[in-house]
């Protein structure tokens, strides 16, 4: 039995969920999100709340009843508060700057600075040259954002120059010990 897809996704009075098709349609204040994953699972949609049942007791449909529950939930608080990760950028002289309304420049000790484009649905907020925060409605496109911008400067385990996220989880600086004489 799934702990997590028993339980209801409750749905705020400022949100819309529609189900037609095997697609779950999520509108909110904050704009509106699609899904496919409805079709893993029977629904029964109600005012306030969604109730999940796997499609068979199948372990594979049992499997995709939770991650169908989880996959809603998200998008229900994503139009409601969105989402929001923020990296912090430590190493002398690296920094970011803003290019355009939808491009980021990053200066991290390369010859050449590096331009990161966003895609449609995602904001960021330059809170220092170092302090970057990205935004968005859709938790799996910001945590996917998030990585791809880490990605842009391997760590360095010996002086722990690199990108860190700094919220909402915070990944910490391990610094290996250098040669002893």
């Amino acid at each position: 039995m799934s702990r997590v897809g028993k339980h209801p996704v409750s749905i705020p009075a400022n949100v819309q969920v529609t189900i037609q098709e095997g697609n779950v349609l999520v509108k909110g204040p904050l704009g509106s999100l699609e899904s496919d994953v409805i079709r893993f699972v029977n629904n029964d949609l109600t005012k306030e709340k969604l109730t999940m049942t796997p499609l068979s007791d199948n372990p594979k449909d049992r499997a995709k009843w939770g991650m169908a529950k989880r996959i809603i939930d998200n998008m229900v608080e994503g139009v409601v508060k969105g989402y929001s990760q923020t990296i912090e950028i430590i190493g002398v002289g690296f920094k970011v700057a803003q290019e355009s309304p939808k491009e980021l420049r990053f200066s991290l000790g390369y010859s050449h600075d590096i331009v990161f484009e966003l895609p449609e649905g995602i904001t960021f907020v330059i809170e220092k040259p170092t302090v970057l925060v990205i935004k968005g409605i859709d938790k799996q496109k910001v945590g996917q954002i998030v990585g791809e911008i880490i990605r842009l400067r391997r760590r360095d385990p010996y002086k722990g120059k690199g990108l860190y996220r700094i919220a909402p989880v915070v990944e910490y600086r391990r610094s290996k010990e250098g040669k002893k004489k």
